[in-house]
């Protein structure tokens, strides 16, 4: 599950420039309860949790797969999984106090035309048991029903006092029709005459603003002739298909399968931002400056696409535009820069959510392999923190069960899972209450929201370590006694190198009892990182990743010295396959930690300012014996020692 893809391609300095974004686009929406609805249909996808249901409107390429040779790992749409929908859906938001503030220019998750807007990143399995992922960005609008303002009245007030805008006023900012227009080609040089891609760093918005004595509009620019789609454009629009008492839900999503994430939400944000941000010249601060959102415009467009009368081309040629400038930011780079700078912005977000113990905490409990389901009402914040966390375990590779967002549908079934796992459970979720508070003994609990971890009752009672023979009852109580001595390690071992992480990353609070004035080099610091505040988390994630590195550097010295590498030849003579198994020495382990926390390290490896630095954070088994035993037990430990050369090891 990691975010850097490990493929040829991934690496290659240069890539075409269409690779840097999506390779499919589907939009899906609320079903229409009319008679004809099987001529539309190409999916229909029913979410009885929430009493929904979505019918996909429209799934398209985005780019053409004979321009592109075989190694490109371009997407097809029948490789699309009919469950994208499920992952991609939000449920309207809660009633909750000063929900007002979700409509002001910090949040953005109201329009004031009366729309919910998430913005989300995710990931869904590209097919059973392969490992691998297809990397998802979805835009979603819900309209808010009358029934649910009434559900709000007593906790919401700013929210229904908001005077939302006349019929009248949102026409004025609506797409009228889709104006053909030739593409401009460009030469090497920027100028006109070829298609040579370049980075731009000005957006050409495709609207055109159309003002006339009778009315006002906007036009929109596009490079195919789409008669069916402004036939239908000027006829009943599809938000007004349904009863106001309705939750309202149109949502586009891009898709690819290589990680092209951060150019596939620049994409989306800026359709969302040229679509639906006008400028309100009324606004009563009398500042001309300010913005409103609404997002009738790009719903009507949308939901065109619900038609089966409109061309093939017509979500391909909307989004060309958008699709076109964001890619143009990664010309003449990897592909492995964006996954890179994604990996930053989700550390800074799991660094930003758990204070320095609670991390360390889910830090040990991933390392050990526990089961482990994370929770939150930002559903971008489980994906984030979901991946983070398991960059911080590299070069260990976490082998088992990962879905950074559980579908509704699934969680009741994953959480029992016998093995163990990483879920992502949204709190924005009703009946996801009744999960999170019923969670197997076994499950470890991380509330990313409140910023604390809740380990397990059970915790390591899997397996793990492996109690002396005993009768039933005192096997029993032996177990529990193991059980909660290795949950006392592991809370000892977060308190220890949580307060590393506190020391390096919050010197201020965690240090505030030293002789030592921090101040000045903090200073520092913040004034090359200030008007960039996201710099700091990221920044403090590079730092937790270095401590990180250092101690499972230290917990893997001398491994390969305890392995035992024996190959047998095969019976199919000299050309034979040779059947190979490792025998790993534990006592020899134990052993060579041991000497490590008495600070006899020189003898014993061939890096000795490696070994000097790491010293510092050796476990000794007078403490950490258990961790240390769970540890060797891991299927982590398992694929690092066999992905070793032999010639590392003891071997004939």
């Amino acid at each position: 599950p990691s975010l850097n893809d490990s493929s040829a391609l991934s690496s290659r300095s240069q890539v075409p420039i269409s690779l840097h974004n999506a390779d499919v686009a589907i939009v899906f929406g609320t079903e229409i309860d009319v008679g004809n609805t099987s001529d539309f249909a190409v999916s229909r996808i029913d979410s009885s949790k929430r009493n929904e249901s979505f019918r996909r409107f429209a799934c398209v390429p985005l780019h053409d797969r004979a321009d592109y040779a075989t190694g490109d790992c371009i997407l097809l749409t029948d490789e699309i999984p009919a469950t994208i929908e499920q992952y991609s859906t939000v449920p309207p938001f809660h009633a909750r106090p000063f929900q007002g503030i979700l409509m002001d220019q910090r949040n953005n998750r109201m329009s004031s035309d009366g729309w919910e807007v998430s913005l989300t990143n995710f990931v869904v399995p590209s097919g059973p048991g392969n490992g691998q992922f297809l990397y998802c960005v979805s835009l979603v609008m819900k309209k808010i029903s009358s029934s649910s303002i009434e559900k709000a009245k007593t906790l919401s007030a700013p929210m229904l006092t908001t005077k939302y805008p006349s019929e009248s006023e949102i026409s004025n900012v609506c797409i009228s029709e889709l104006v053909f227009d030739q593409p401009i080609e460009f030469n090497d040089e920027g100028k006109k005459g070829s298609n040579q891609p370049q980075c731009r760093f000005d957006f050409e918005s495709p609207l055109i603003d159309i003002q006339s004595k009778d009315r006002k509009g906007r036009k929109m620019k596009v490079t195919a002739d789409l008669k069916g789609f402004n036939n239908k454009l000027n006829g009943r629009k599809w938000s007004q298909s349904f009863p106001i008492t309705t939750d309202v839900t149109i949502g586009l999503v891009l898709i690819s399968s290589r990680n092209v994430t951060l150019a596939m939400r620049d994409t989306l944000s800026l359709l969302y931002n040229d679509f639906c941000s006008i400028r309100n010249h009324l606004s009563e601060s009398g500042n001309g400056g300010e913005f409103q959102y609404f997002c009738q415009p790009l719903v009507d467009i949308l939901g065109v696409l619900a038609s089966p009368d409109v061309e093939k081309a017509s979500l391909t040629s909307i989004l060309e535009a958008y699709l076109s400038f964001s890619s143009s930011r990664w010309i003449n780079r990897p592909l492995l820069d964006q996954s890179n700078q994604l990996a930053q912005s989700y550390g800074a977000q799991l660094t930003q959510s758990l204070p320095p113990v609670a991390l360390a905490l889910l830090f040990s409990t991933i390392l050990l392999e526990q089961k482990v389901v994370l929770s939150s009402s930002r559903r971008g914040l489980l994906t984030a923190a979901s991946h983070a966390i398991i960059e911080l375990i590299r070069p260990l590779k976490w082998q088992h069960l990962f879905v950074p967002l559980v579908p509704l549908s699934m969680i009741d079934d994953l959480v029992h899972y016998p093995a163990p796992f990483i879920l992502g459970i949204p709190e924005d979720e009703k009946s996801c209450a009744d999960v999170l508070d019923s969670l197997p003994p076994d499950v470890t609990l991380v509330n990313l929201d409140f910023g604390r971890v809740i380990l397990a009752p059970d915790f390591g009672n899997n397996g793990s370590t492996q109690p002396i023979q005993e009768p039933e009852e005192e096997a029993i109580n032996t177990e529990k006694s193991v059980t909660a001595a290795l949950r006392d390690q592991v809370v000892l071992l977060a308190e220890a190198l949580g307060g590393i992480f506190g020391t390096t990353i919050h010197p201020e609070s965690w240090c505030c009892d030293s002789a030592v004035d921090r101040r000045l080099s903090r200073l520092k610091e913040s004034q090359f990182i200030q008007g960039n505040a996201h710099l700091r988390g990221q920044a403090d994630f590079v730092s937790i990743s270095n401590i990180c590195k250092i101690f499972l550097t230290e917990l893997l010295l001398g491994i390969p010295s305890c392995c035992l590498w024996l190959e047998e030849k095969g019976a199919g003579g000299p050309n034979g396959r040779n059947e190979t198994a490792i025998v790993f020495d534990e006592d020899r382990f134990f052993h060579l930690k041991n000497l490590r926390a008495e600070g006899l390290f020189s003898q014993l490896f061939s890096s000795y300012d490696l070994t000097q630095r790491t010293s510092t954070l050796t476990l000794s088994l007078d403490h950490f014996d258990l961790i240390l035993e769970s540890f060797l037990r891991t299927q982590c430990l398992s694929t690092y020692i066999c992905s070793r050369d032999k010639c590392s090891m003891l071997y004939w």
